[in-house]
């Protein structure tokens, strides 16, 4: 029966993009069609989350490290700059060496979002310096690949296998196939640095310029230096274009236009708008089925974060609320405090939080004290550095869970995440899902290594930043 479900599922939407095809040379009529679509994905999602077995979060936090977040983020904070950088505090590091070279640069964007979210809340210095580096760190990720690569690091430090598309040099190391996620975060950081650190705007637009230009370049397509497309490329020059890929280049092309209005910039924007690829990134990068995974969700978030702050058309920062909204009601019983403050904070930030705003927004604003009690959770029951640090882990074993039959299969799931700290260690816990059990079958590094504590960091500006956290808790 699930097959056959699923088989449905897919058949409706190669029926979707058929019709999208015959819509899409009526002039006029591309709009409409994406904004029926959007209708006919909320109807599906009304059906799919009836009949997911996880429920909304509702237990209380089951604390182990007691001590005050303040108290707590001191502590990781030292760690980040301290042992999860190099280069002098340019690039960012996922674990204690030997690292893994698959996704440096989408965490590289996030490294740098934190850094500008932490200088203005705190705008030291030191600060100050934090968020130059990481902005360097964007830059370094540009000297190959086109526009990017998918990891730069230097040439000495060690790092796992790195498999194909490796090459080094007297200084650096780097691995190119550059992905929609490395894109996904790249925009994400640069635009954040520009969006809240006044001093480095002028250097943040020139690296977004650098950047849209080289992307314009290899046709609105991830290529590598030797121009081969990369594995994951489509960002707007094919023919079906990955969602959060096309809101990377719609997010690029509004910065580089302000930066160079007289340059081809605007030009290309109005041609991507006018084929309703707002829409269509804004709408797409939601999940339809059960199997999308949570890297997916994950780096939806970055991309319509970016093109949302980086948007001045009022009509289309309400199309990617809108995306923005779906999103979060699609993973609100993941209890994911990232995604929840981002959300919250980006709509603010876009200024779509008053009264007259979208309906669908509005409707998810209105929530905002209950969506911040759902993020509470997660955000209290860390215990770091303990549940960083890799370890085998079989919760799937335990029979004192409380779990709730998939439909039509009968195999067991979650009906609310675990305590963050029984869950298994992740690179960016907020990436991963809530409702995982096992993970690191077999580890036996000694030591182990150790994930960097940026997964809580981040969440934890953006919480004080939106009114839903106290540092004192």
């Amino acid at each position: 029966m699930r097959r056959i479900l699923g088989a449905a599922a897919l058949y409706g939407l190669l029926l979707c993009a058929l019709a999208a095809g015959a819509f899409y040379a009526l002039p006029g009529s591309r709009s409409r069609f994406f904004d029926g679509l959007l209708a006919v994905l909320l109807q599906w999602d009304t059906v799919h989350l009836g009949l997911d077995p996880h429920l909304q979060v509702f237990r209380a936090p089951q604390r182990k490290d007691l001590r005050p977040l303040a108290q707590q983020v001191r502590v990781m904070e030292e760690d980040l700059d301290g042992m999860f950088t190099v280069d002098d505090g340019r690039l960012f590091l996922i674990s204690t060496p030997p690292v893994q070279l698959g996704d440096v640069c989408l965490w590289q964007g996030v490294f740098a979002a934190e850094a500008a979210l932490r200088w203005s809340q705190a705008p030291t210095p030191r600060n100050l310096r934090r968020a130059r580096r990481a902005l360097e760190g964007l830059e370094i990720l540009m000297s190959h690949g086109r526009p990017i690569a998918r990891s730069v690091y230097p040439a000495g430090l060690a790092t796992e296998s790195p498999g194909p598309w490796y090459s080094r040099d007297g200084r650096w190391q780097w691995k190119e196939d550059a992905s929609i996620d490395s894109a996904s975060g790249w925009i994400f950081g640069a635009t954040m640095l520009r969006e809240l650190v006044p001093s480095l705007r002028r250097k943040a637009d020139a690296v977004l310029l650098r950047f849209s230009r080289g992307l314009r370049e290899a046709g609105y397509l991830l290529r590598n230096s030797d121009g081969s497309l990369t594995r994951y490329s489509r960002m707007g020059g094919a023919v079906f274009n990955s969602p959060p890929g096309v809101l990377v280049t719609l997010a690029a092309l509004k910065a580089a236009a302000r930066t160079d209005p007289a340059g081809p910039w605007a030009a290309d924007h109005r041609r991507f708008a006018a084929r309703e690829q707002d829409r269509w990134g804004a709408y797409g990068s939601g999940p339809l089925l059960w199997n999308n995974k949570t890297t997916n969700h994950n780096i939806a978030f970055l991309a319509l974060a970016a093109a949302l702050l980086t948007e001045d058309a009022p009509e289309r920062k309400a199309v990617y609320a809108r995306g923005l909204v779906r999103l979060e009601r699609l993973t609100e019983n993941m209890g994911n405090s990232f995604w929840i403050y981002l959300g919250h904070w980006v709509l603010a930030r876009a200024g779509l939080d008053g009264p007259a705003g979208d309906g669908s927004v509005a409707g998810f604003l209105a929530d905002r004290d209950a969506h911040f009690r759902v993020a509470q959770v997660a955000m209290l029951e860390w215990d770091y550095p303990a549940c960083k640090v890799l370890r085998e882990t079989r919760n799937s074993e335990r029979s004192d869970l409380s779990t709730r039959p998939w439909p039509f299969s009968g195999r067991r799931a979650l009906n609310q995440p675990l305590p963050l700290w029984q869950r298994p260690p992740a690179d960016f816990i907020w990436q991963r899902s809530a409702h995982s059990l096992d993970d690191w079958i077999g580890y036996r590094r000694e030591p182990p290594q150790r994930f960097s504590p940026l997964d809580f960091l981040v969440a934890y500006r953006l919480g004080l930043a939106v009114g839903g956290l106290a540092p004192e808790r």
